[in-house]
């Protein structure tokens, strides 16, 4: 099944949203309201009580610039359901090797772990990463995870692993 393909066209540029697939949760990871709450919210908008969440990234294109990516996607942490963005580069044309910057928004997993193949090697070889500096140095510095519970520390060590140096 190909992705659907969303455009927009945003003065001389073309946005693109390009599914990477989606991941399945719970209503357990809300934790404003009640999980009856929550779950009656799914009903109302005729979704079942097993969320589905999609995971979206962007594409901007222009004449005057190479392609920027924003966000990653899931890669090699994806499963079946996701890790779609090469596929979805290439429904729309563009190879990894033409991305000029890649914009990551934050280093959860489900925005950065398609930069590497989960071995520390770089997908995207010829883009730029831009990301917030105390984002990067937030999730990178190893002494802010000392008395992280061990599945936290693994959790961070994925997003570690997805960081291209």
């Amino acid at each position: 099944m190909k992705p659907a393909i969303l455009q927009s066209n945003i003065s001389d540029r073309i946005l693109t949203t390009l599914n990477d697939g989606y991941t399945q949760a719970s209503v357990d990871i809300v934790h404003a309201l009640s999980r009856e709450e929550a779950i009656a919210i799914q009903y109302a908008a005729f979704r079942t009580d097993q969320p589905k969440i999609t995971i979206n990234l962007f594409l901007i294109q222009g004449e005057t610039r190479a392609p920027i990516l924003v966000d990653s996607g899931t890669g090699f942490i994806g499963g079946e359901t996701s890790g779609r963005l090469r596929s979805a580069l290439d429904q729309v044309g563009v190879a990894s090797g033409n991305l000029a910057t890649i914009l990551l928004t934050h280093l959860h997993q489900d925005h950065s772990a398609g930069l590497t193949d989960g071995k520390g090697n770089a997908i995207f070889l010829n883009a730029e990463i831009v990301m917030e500096r105390a984002e990067h140095a937030f999730w990178t510095e190893d002494s802010n995870f000392k008395d992280s519970p061990d599945n936290f520390k693994r959790y961070v060590s994925l997003i570690q692993t997805s960081m291209v140096s």
